[in-house]
C-alpha cells in the first residue's frame, strides 16, 4: 500500500468527519464573527431605511396635494369643479338638492374619523424583518458582541488547529 492512498473505508470515514468538524466549527465561527461585526451596522441601515421610508411617504403625499392644488388652481374659474371636490371631499351637499335649503352640519364623529384615520396611516408601517431585530437587540448590547467575538475566534481557531491537519 502506498502512503497517499487510504488503505480502507476507516481512513475516509475518518477524513469525510475530521472534514465535516472542520467546516461545522469553521462555518460557526465565523457566523458568530459575522454577526459580532455586522450587528452595528445593519441596526444603522435598517434605521436609515425606516427614516427614508418615512420621508418617501411624506413627499409622496406632498407631490399629490400639489397636484391636486394645481388641478383646483388651472380649474378655478369653473364652479362645478369647486362643487364636485367639496361633494367628494367635505360631505357637501348643494343647496339646490336639500329641499329646505339648509346646510348640513359636519358628523359629530368627525374628529372620530380623523384620529382613526392618523392611526391607520401610524400603523401601515411593516413589522421589523428578523433580521431587523436581532441586529437591534446585539447593537443595543456590546458585552454580547464581545462574547460572540471571543467565542467566534476560539472556535475558528480550535477547528483549524485540530481538524485542518492533513495526517
Amino acid at each position: 500500500m502506498t502512503q497517499g492512498t487510504p488503505d480502507s473505508t476507516g481512513s475516509t470515514t475518518q477524513i469525510s468527519l475530521r472534514y465535516f468538524c472542520f467546516v461545522l466549527l469553521a462555518g460557526a465561527g465565523l457566523f458568530a464573527l459575522a454577526i459580532a461585526f455586522l450587528a452595528g451596522p445593519l441596526n444603522t441601515y435598517y434605521a436609515d431605511q425606516a427614516a427614508l421610508n418615512v420621508q418617501q411617504k411624506r413627499l409622496d403625499k406632498l407631490n399629490e396635494l400639489i397636484e391636486q392644488q394645481n388641478e383646483l388652481i388651472a380649474n378655478a374659474n369653473v364652479p362645478s369643479v369647486l362643487e364636485r371636490v367639496a361633494i367628494t371631499n367635505l360631505n357637501y351637499q348643494p343647496a339646490s338638492e336639500i329641499p329646505d335649503a339648509k346646510r348640513p352640519p359636519l358628523p359629530r364623529a368627525w374628529p372620530n374619523l380623523e384620529n382613526a384615520l392618523k392611526k391607520l396611516e401610524a400603523s401601515d408601517s411593516q413589522p421589523p424583518k428578523p433580521l431587523e431585530k436581532w441586529a437591534a437587540i446585539f447593537a443595543k448590547r456590546p458585552q454580547t458582541l464581545l462574547i460572540l467575538t471571543i467565542l467566534g475566534s476560539a472556535l475558528l481557531l480550535t477547528s483549524v488547529t485540530f481538524f485542518y491537519r492533513q495526517s
